[in-house]
């Protein structure tokens, strides 16, 4: 077995999720496709086998005539003794057996395949201790959060759904998602793209995938055992004016994704073909595109706060801001490398950060020109930044160069507080808690996802603990909770 490597990941909030998500059953009409495709493929496999039969049994035995005449006659005895059985035995028609037209009862098919567990089986009376642990693997809390994890092995790729309960010091898998392509980038929305209301007021729980292939998939983290996306955007498309097919969407890898969480229906996607493009999923295709960057796009963001303003990030060594309602304009900012990240600082919506392949992280004043400052962070690129979703001045950065790092970047002062070496090769991705303002998840090469609290640094806790907002409690959890591929 290989090691797995985490390249993206997502919190997901407690209670956006069905506290019992369900589960995929397949109709009657259904089970009678599957049953007559089954059928069909028996059918070809034996008359393959029987014609398999009949050429080897027109080759030339005289060479072994003489050696079978002892046995030959020795079975003529044994069949002569038992006429009598074989008899008994002609009134069921074994001799026609194989000629029997073969029927099945669908019904009770699939009157077999709708218990999820004995509890709903009207035939099963005694409780089952495992089917009762089993549920409650299954039941999502009100105070769990997930995480959403995209991973490749060797040629297998998935998204692993797990559940965290920093209460309980708990990390777990929920349920997988197979996925085919490696898995760049992954996004949480509550928006249904079933729904042809821009402002539908139902919402549900919802993860876009970009992978190595031009389209986005989006799955429902409501519904176990799915067996295809509930959406995919990018398609190929004909008009009378070119009767010659396109790509309605990007036409390489998707390596960023941003969902609008004040304009519901838009999400917006990076990719390598230098091209972003913002996604009306009300219709499933794009309603705009944007051209601006002239390299590989990898990472974009809304602003916390203003509907219309995104920020995105390029190895063409530059960021730049748009006002998408004038998509064809924008403000740039270069940089000394290729840019890895970008955010906003939800704390103070004028600044945003950016980490760059030369593990240097930039800040800039969007109402400026020159950076606010530079903070040489880590030796090689560095692969992720992310702010306390709580706690002012908290960032947490990770590196290829294997390390994570904490800083205090109150006042536009930053100041280094803690460093630790992860023991998970080269990091990929980082996240913070929605919901804890210190719980951190980062991803990497080797030895699986790890969640901590970064306060179980002694240094940490001193520097942010007094920076609490009202209403938050300082809770002495875990330190870290890690999930490798032995764990699972």
């Amino acid at each position: 077995m290989g090691k797995s490597f985490i390249s993206c990941l997502k919190w997901v909030r407690r209670g956006t999720c069905k506290a019992l998500p369900d589960k995929i059953e397949l109709s009657k009409d259904e089970l009678r496709g599957l049953l007559d495709d089954n059928q069909e493929v028996a059918a070809a496999e034996s008359d393959g086998e029987a014609g398999a039969v009949e050429t080897e049994g027109d080759g030339d035995d005289s060479g072994e005539q003489n050696d079978d005449d002892d046995a030959d006659d020795k079975m003529e005895a044994d069949e002569n003794d038992g006429s009598s059985d074989e008899a008994d035995l002609t009134e069921y028609g074994l001799d026609d057996y194989d000629n029997d037209e073969v029927t099945t009862n669908v019904a009770a098919i699939a009157g077999l395949t709708v218990y999820n567990s004995n509890e709903n089986d009207p035939y099963v009376t005694i409780p089952d201790e495992d089917d009762m642990s089993d549920a409650d693997d299954v039941n999502i809390k009100a105070d769990d959060n997930l995480l959403i994890v995209g991973k490749s092995e060797d040629d297998y790729s998935e998204l692993t759904v797990y559940v965290y309960n920093e209460e309980e010091s708990s990390l777990f898998v929920h349920h997988d998602i197979m996925l085919p392509a490696f898995p760049l980038c992954v996004e949480w929305m509550d928006y249904d793209c079933h729904s042809s209301d821009e402002n539908a007021k139902e919402l549900g729980s919802f993860i876009a995938v970009g992978t190595m292939l031009p389209q986005i998939e989006i799955w429902d983290l409501d519904l176990m055992d799915a067996v295809e996306p509930e959406q995919k955007l990018g398609r190929w498309k004909k008009t009378k004016k070119r009767p010659k097919a396109v790509f309605e969407g990007h036409t390489d890898a998707v390596l960023s994704l941003a969902w609008n969480k004040h304009s519901r229906n838009v999400l917006a996607s990076a990719s390598a073909d230098t091209l972003v493009a913002l996604w009306d999923l009300a219709l499933c295709k794009p309603a705009t595109t944007i051209t601006a960057h002239t390299d590989k796009v990898q990472a974009i963001e809304w602003h916390p706060f203003e509907v219309e303003t995104l920020l995105t990030g390029s190895i063409d060594k530059c960021t730049r801001l748009f006002d998408c309602k004038m998509p064809s304009t924008c403000k740039t900012w270069e940089l000394d490398g290729e840019v890895e990240c970008v955010l906003w600082n939800h704390f103070s919506p004028f600044h945003f950060l950016a980490g760059t392949d030369t593990g240097v992280v930039w800040c800039f004043d969007v109402r400026t020109d020159k950076p606010v400052y530079t903070l040489k962070a880590h030796d090689e690129a560095t692969s992720g930044i992310s702010l306390s979703s709580a706690v002012p001045g908290c960032l947490m950065t990770v590196s290829a160069d294997k390390n994570s790092k904490i800083w205090d970047i109150t006042d536009n002062k930053p100041a280094f507080i803690s460093s630790n070496q992860m023991k998970m090769g080269v990091l990929s991705c980082l996240e913070a808690n929605p919901d804890s303002p210190f719980i951190f998840a980062a991803g990497g090469e080797k030895n699986g996802v790890r969640v901590w609290n970064v306060t179980a640094n002694n240094s940490v806790k001193s520097r942010f603990a007094s920076r609490l907002p009202p209403g938050c409690v300082l809770v002495d959890s875990h330190a870290a909770l890690g999930m490798g591929d032995d764990d699972e």
